[in-house]
């Protein structure tokens, strides 16, 4: 038996590690219907008693925390020794791990996220801004969300002199996963219809520009305020909301 802790409300569950399958499987917690991973602590048949009782082993759960929330980008170099990460997700990694407003559980899918980011076409870095490099690393969590058929994403700023009037009044809003992918596939397929046609000279840089922030435009305090929730909802909001926005995204599993 292990016993595992739900990164949401704090409740502890005994339960028997052999029914774990070897490559993990989710749980959901029964009083907060909090969704979250479990894996099979594979030394649990080992001999425990020599251990000192002030420094108990620890559990299957806590080794796959700590597995998890640690060298994010050390696993992609070694993933994809040839290719290099954008300073950007860079950034927004870092970011994550030090937002303790995120729920554990988005903490420790970084690493699956940077793994799908690196999947992505070499072309998708070339040159890539730190905004559009941004909305590429959002639109792998989208992507993973969807998979998992989760219903909604959850906006987190944060809070100090930095923050703009724009992530402060939409810190904590939510917004639905699937319109949001739809929205996202769009803005992708707009950028790379503007580079082809860059690329044969049929449209100048300044054309790209107005057509890219027209598929995507940085929402301003003037068309958040004086709607109703239901409104801005419907304006289906992903970060970046500016350069070197520091927002995030929680999934609500």
């Amino acid at each position: 038996m292990i016993e595992v802790k739900c990164p949401n409300c704090g409740v502890v569950y005994q339960i028997d590690d052999s029914k774990i399958p070897d490559k993990g499987a989710y749980a959901t917690c029964a009083k907060c219907r909090t969704r979250f991973f479990l894996k099979r602590d594979v030394n649990s048949q080992e001999d425990t008693t020599q251990h000192d009782e002030k420094q108990a082993p620890m559990t299957a759960w806590q080794k796959y925390t700590n597995e998890a929330l640690s060298d994010h980008l050390k696993t992609f170099a070694e993933a994809y020794p040839d290719r290099s990460l954008h300073p950007e997700v860079t950034r927004l990694v870092q970011i994550a791990q030090d937002t303790s407003r995120l729920d554990l559980i988005d903490k420790m899918q970084l690493k699956e996220r940077i793994q799908k980011i690196g999947k992505m076409p070499e072309s998708y870095f070339h040159n890539a801004t730190d905004v559009h490099a941004g909305r590429m690393w959002q639109f792998t969590g989208l992507q993973m969300a969807q998979e998992q058929d989760v219903a909604e994403y959850q906006i987190i700023a944060q809070h100090d002199r930095k923050t703009c009037q724009v992530c402060f009044r939409l810190d904590g809003k939510t917004f639905s996963v699937a319109q949001a992918h739809d929205k996202m596939i769009g803005y992708l397929e707009t950028y790379e219809k503007m580079k082809k046609l860059l690329a044969a000279g049929g449209v100048s840089a300044e054309e790209i520009a107005d057509e890219i922030a027209s598929a995507f435009p940085f929402p301003k305090v003037e068309d958040i305020d004086n709607k109703s929730p239901d409104e801005i909802r419907n304006m289906v909001l992903l970060p970046p909301f500016y350069d070197d926005c520091r927002c995030q995204v929680r999934f609500a599993w």
